[in-house]
């Protein structure tokens, strides 16, 4: 009886894998179910538990097994170094329980081992870790005797290629089922937090925990409980929060250092303290010094893998484990690791400082980070100095900027900035470096940029003298540079007048990821924290363009943890809450923001701060609770609201307070604010900013402003724009009905404040009759939005059965390099429209080899011929 006859077809899809294997997928699914029925069918071989080290496989069978009725013998086996070198060394503990000689048969062994693991005709449950070091006797023995029914044989592995030759034949043949645990995501990682501790996280808490381990669930529960003990993390109302710029110390964090670093050579120590201290090192200087042995040996273990992109990068795979090693560093010890630092860096110092500035954010240090940039900066950006790492220099100038404008100091930035480029013009261009030179010049105006674009013009804009627009370019350097630029250039098209060429751009970079996703080209592309903020600069876009629904989906994503990085997933987080006050879900809004607003009291950001908290406010006035609100209006954030940055947060915390002024008690209070902030965006040219002001400035009956909205609203693009024109027609020419029908169609694209009826004059202007179709329609569209929001991207999925099995083991990017080969392309036409060399086709290939066990391209083109056919495809 197979196993798919215990599952329903809602929770599990069976499809038939590699000639003719059982691979079981689920969604929505408690694992350790999944593994229960394995366990529990008399006819079931056994199964293959697939996924990251960490991600709760182990959790999952002990769960499953307990829940056997009638317990079979458990037998835990583990792969070793040394027993792999020994023959049968996997089995030295069973076979010391038989009575039989050191020279016995297989045949005699294979029949004592079903005798003692099979007694009375019910097979004992072998699980067995780390396959991938388990000597090939001890696995063909194993998957002989899971063949025969003597045994159900469960082994744990992150992928298939590390299991033994036999036990991979057994798989193929569909005697062991294959359960894939993927990692959690972001949401499923703050649950199991909360969880574990016992009360709301927040989730720059839970994304730092999770970033920091790697998303390992081990290595999560053990950080956060030494940061529960340590009061890294702190309860503040009911909430977790992460305090931030330390790691901690102690006893504990040095255990757990130890822990991690267990089984390593000193060889193998050596080149993860100069990773620690020096950071990414490039591979062919890693090979070049002779430490081959040593990457291999830690890339085998996970301590540290190859980063792919423009140039193949070495790094330690845990960051947790990096911040450990710098913090643990024996002083006695530091010359040997600068010593080797000299030998694998063009500029040691430069990596150190940059190193050192990127393990300071990642706890949150952000004074301290300032500090070293400073330090560095003394001689850091002179002409003598470019040339040695230029790639070094911009990402500490990058790191250094972003940290002077999250503290509000755009000035300073600017003034850095100045002296860099000073410094960088000067340079006499060495052979060799005209192109990383060139790529820093790009970098450069884009900082620049971003730092005019923050300040809003005054004292920055007179420091700094920009070189015209970097979008005007046409020769880039990179992908990254070209999108990264443009995003800055259209989200100023957004706040002024610009909106539909700003997302019609939008529009135009998404489809770009997508495609490069799809191709496999994106990771080689755009680095993780360059590919974060770039899909963070697209979500202010659309949220300064108004494209709220479209800046919802786009939140919903990060976080989720598409990307690493937890102040962006922070960051989509506290939109989504903002969004929810938008679409007038106050519950909704609340149970996001409140969170956030306790992780304030450590975070600095106060134009984030303040947003949060004015969307909090209005949302406890919705819901009658306006003794709570009134405490947190009164709370005035530093510094004050007038002296933010003029930009989407900005406009939230501004409008949002002002509408709940005008409900607890003062509507002309509340008018009149919304009116002086209309006039600072129209002083700054931001006509998108004003006018959506202006809008919700009617709503509070602020009729005064309606030719004023309506001159604004025609000068801006997009469909939002036009309703909001109709809007002032309709109230100008007191036409009810027109009103209606452009609150409805306002409504549906995103802008429903303006058709809730609490304290909304335009409402109050309607009959009765169209206040009640309003409302309705209203209910329907949030009853609509709460169905969408349960199931995001259903569409966007491909789903499993259309792919051969076969593509599952493979990148996306191996997967499309081994369908033009079976398709009869040669590698020199592959590279050709892939667009790369025909090495690197030569290496897609080899991979593809490795992973499917296949020689060459007539078994890989046998191989998906079967699996189809198999499949029922062909």
């Amino acid at each position: 009886m197979l196993y798919s006859q215990y599952l329903t077809e809602k929770h599990v899809r069976n499809t038939t894998g590699l000639l003719g294997e059982t691979s079981i997928s689920f969604a929505m699914v408690d694992p350790a179910e999944l593994i229960h029925g394995i366990l529990a069918d008399p006819g079931s071989g056994g199964a293959v538990l697939v996924g990251p080290a960490g991600n709760g496989r182990q959790d999952a069978f002990e769960a499953a097994f307990s829940r056997l009725d009638g317990q079979p013998e458990l037998i835990r086996l583990n792969g070793t170094s040394f027993a792999l070198h020994v023959p049968r060394g996997a089995l030295a503990f069973l076979l010391s329980r038989l009575d039989v000689g050191i020279e016995a048969s297989r045949h005699e062994i294979i029949h004592g081992l079903a005798g003692l693991l099979c007694p009375e005709g019910r097979p004992a449950v072998v699980l067995l870790g780390r396959p991938e070091l388990v000597d090939e006797q001890s696995a063909s023995i194993l998957a002989q005797l899971a063949a025969m029914r003597k045994i159900v044989l469960v082994v744990v592995c992150e992928r298939l290629q590390d299991l033994p030759q036999d036990v991979l034949s057994l798989y193929r043949s569909g005697r062991l089922a294959r359960v894939t645990m993927r990692s959690m995501d972001m949401g499923e990682t703050r649950s199991f937090l909360e969880h574990e501790l016992g009360n709301t996280m927040s989730m720059l808490a839970a994304a730092t925990l999770r970033y920091l381990t790697d998303n390992n669930r081990d290595l999560m529960l053990k950080l956060a409980r030494i940061w529960v003990s340590e009061g890294q993390l702190q309860q503040h109302r009911g909430v977790w929060v992460l305090r931030l710029g330390t790691l901690g110390g102690g006893p504990a964090l040095n255990a757990m250092m130890n822990s991690m670093l267990s089984g390593l050579k000193q060889p193998e120590r050596r080149l993860l303290q100069a990773l620690a201290i020096g950071g990414p090192i490039a591979l062919d200087m890693v090979h070049r010094n002779g430490l081959a042995r040593e990457l291999d040996a830690l890339c085998g273990s996970g301590h540290a893998h190859v980063a792919q992109g423009h140039v193949a990068q070495v790094e330690i795979g845990v960051p947790l484990l990096s911040l450990l090693l710098r913090e643990g560093l024996d002083e006695d010890l530091r010359p040997g690791v600068e010593e080797s630092l000299a030998r694998l860096h063009t500029d040691p110092v430069a990596a150190q400082a940059r190193t050192s500035m990127r393990a300071l954010v990642d706890i949150g240090a952000v004074q301290e980070m300032v500090a070293v940039a400073e330090a560095f900066g003394v001689e850091g950006f002179t002409a003598e100095a470019w040339p040695r790492d230029p790639e070094h220099r911009i990402a500490i100038l990058n790191l250094h900027v972003k940290a002077l404008l999250s503290l509000h100091r755009a000035g300073d930035a600017a003034t850095l900035l100045a002296g860099a480029e000073t410094g960088f013009r000067d340079v006499r261009y060495e052979c060799g470096l005209g192109d990383r030179m060139a790529s820093a010049g790009q970098e450069l105006e884009i900082l620049k940029s971003r730092v005019l674009r923050g300040a809003g013009g005054g004292p920055a804009a007179d420091v700094l003298q920009s070189g015209g627009n970097p979008v005007d370019c046409t020769e880039w350097h990179t992908e990254s540079l070209h999108l990264r630029a443009l995003t800055i250039q259209i989200l100023g098209w957004a706040a002024r007048s610009r909106q539909s060429d700003a997302l019609n751009a939008v529009e135009q970079i998404s489809s770009d990821l997508a495609a490069l996703r799809i191709n496999g080209q994106f990771e080689e592309l755009f680095s993780a924290d360059e590919a974060a903020e770039l899909e963070a600069m697209i979500l202010q876009t659309q949220l300064t363009a108004g494209n709220w629904r479209g800046a919802a989906l786009r939140a919903q994503v990060l976080a989720s943890g598409q990307y690493p990085n937890p102040r962006v997933v922070a960051y989509a987080d506290a939109v989504q809450g903002i969004l929810f006050g938008l679409f007038d879900e106050a519950e909704h809004a609340l149970q996001v923001l409140n969170p956030a607003m306790q992780q304030f009291v450590f975070t600095p950001d106060a134009a984030e701060r303040a947003a949060v908290e004015a969307v909090a406010t209005y949302s406890l006035v919705s819901m009658g609770r306006s003794a709570e609100a009134t405490e947190l209006l009164l709370k005035e954030p530093e510094p004050a609201r007038s002296e933010m940055p003029l930009n989407f947060f900005s406009w939230v915390a501004e409008v949002f307070s002002s509408l709940s002024v005008a409900r607890i008690n003062d509507l002309g209070s509340g008018q009149s604010r919304l009116a002086a902030f209309a006039d600072k965006a129209h002083g700054a040219g931001y006509a998108g900013l004003e006018m959506h002001t202006l809008a919700l400035a009617l709503r509070l009956g602020h009729f005064e402003e309606t030719d004023r909205f309506q001159r604004v609203a025609m000068a801006c693009q997009g469909a939002v724009a036009l309703q909001f024109a109709r809007l002032a027609g309709s109230i100008r020419q007191g036409d009810k009905a027109g009103m209606l029908d452009v609150l409805e169609e306002l409504a549906r694209s995103g802008q429903v404040l303006l058709a809730v009826p609490a304290s909304n004059a335009l409402i109050d202007a309607l009959d009765t009759k169209d206040q009640r179709r309003l409302a309705t329609s209203l209910s329907r569209l949030k009853r609509q939005c709460a169905d969408s929001r349960r199931r995001p991207f259903e569409t966007d999925q491909e789903p499993v059965e259309k792919l051969p099995s076969w593509m599952k083991e493979l990148t996306k990017r191996e997967s499309q390099v081994a369908l033009l080969a079976i398709d009869g392309h040669g590698n020199s036409e592959i590279a050709r429209s892939s667009g790369v060399s025909i090495r690197t086709v030569e290496g897609h290939l080899y991979q593809v080899y490795s992973k499917l066990q296949v020689r060459n391209r007539q078994e890989l083109t046998a191989l998906d011929r079967a699996t189809r056919r198999a499949a029922g495809k062909r």
